[in-house]
């Protein structure tokens, strides 16, 4: 249900290079996929690229909201508002556990 990818975002207002610019030098470095969203770019790649594209980025001057190896859902389930309670409950539990470090999930937010 879910794959291991290298997710990288940047939000927007912080980019001062064209777009296209910035898609190339993802896409050359390793990059699998660029996706322009409202607010920011998000940038994925398989794992063993992930170190090497988000170098590239950085020495282009880039800064990233996030960027790290998560896992993807490979499929999304939407959750009525009683169903949208019991998740973030159940969340907030397993977060307070010390033995969780990483959450994943496949509910459409």
């Amino acid at each position: 249900m879910f794959h291991k990818k290298g997710i990288i975002v940047i939000e927007k207002a912080t980019v001062t290079m064209e777009e296209e610019e910035l898609m190339m030098i993802a896409i050359e470095s390793g990059a699998e996929d660029f996706q322009n969203l409202e607010e920011i770019y998000e940038i994925v790649t398989e794992p063993s690229d992930f170190a090497v594209v988000r170098e590239k980025l950085e020495e282009a001057g880039l800064e990233f909201l996030e960027a790290q190896v998560q896992m993807v859902p490979t499929t999304t389930v939407e959750l009525d508002e009683k169903g949208t309670e019991k998740m973030e409950r159940l969340i907030e539990r397993l977060e307070d556990l010390d033995d969780v470090s990483n959450i994943y999930h496949n509910w459409e937010e």
